[in-house]
C-alpha cells in the first residue's frame, strides 16, 4: 500500500514536460526527450497541430494519490490548456528510469 505521504511528485519536472512539449519542432526532432520514458507518435502530431493553431499555452498539473496503484495508473494529469485547444495527459513517475510515462492522452472540448 501507498500512501500520500510517499509519493512526492516534482511538478517542476512536470510543468518542464509541457513546456517542452509545446516548444519542439517534432519535425526535428529524433532524440530522447527529456523526463519521458516515450514519446510517442500521436502526441508528437497533436502537439505539433497546437503550435501551429494556437498562439497562448497554459498549463495544470493534477496529481492523483492512489492507495493500490497498477502499472498503467497515472500519477498526475497535465493539461495544456490553449486558445484553440486543451489536451489532457496522463503521466505515471517511474522512479526505475527516473523519467514519466505518458499513460495516455486526449483532446478536451473547448468551452466558449
Amino acid at each position: 500500500m501507498i500512501s500520500c505521504s510517499e509519493i512526492k511528485l516534482d511538478k517542476n519536472r512536470i510543468l518542464n514536460i509541457g513546456k517542452k512539449l509545446t516548444q519542439t519542432d517534432f519535425s526535428q526532432f529524433h532524440s530522447n526527450f527529456p523526463d519521458v520514458v516515450t514519446l510517442g507518435d500521436g502526441l508528437k502530431t497533436k502537439m505539433t497541430e497546437l503550435q501551429k493553431n494556437a498562439s497562448k499555452f497554459g498549463f495544470e498539473i493534477k496529481t492523483h494519490y492512489l492507495i493500490f496503484p497498477s502499472n498503467n495508473t497515472e500519477n498526475c494529469t497535465l493539461t495544456v490548456m490553449t486558445d484553440y485547444q486543451n489536451v489532457e495527459i496522463k503521466l505515471r513517475y517511474d522512479a526505475e528510469f527516473d523519467k514519466f510515462h505518458i499513460i495516455g492522452f486526449m483532446t478536451l472540448n473547448k468551452i466558449k
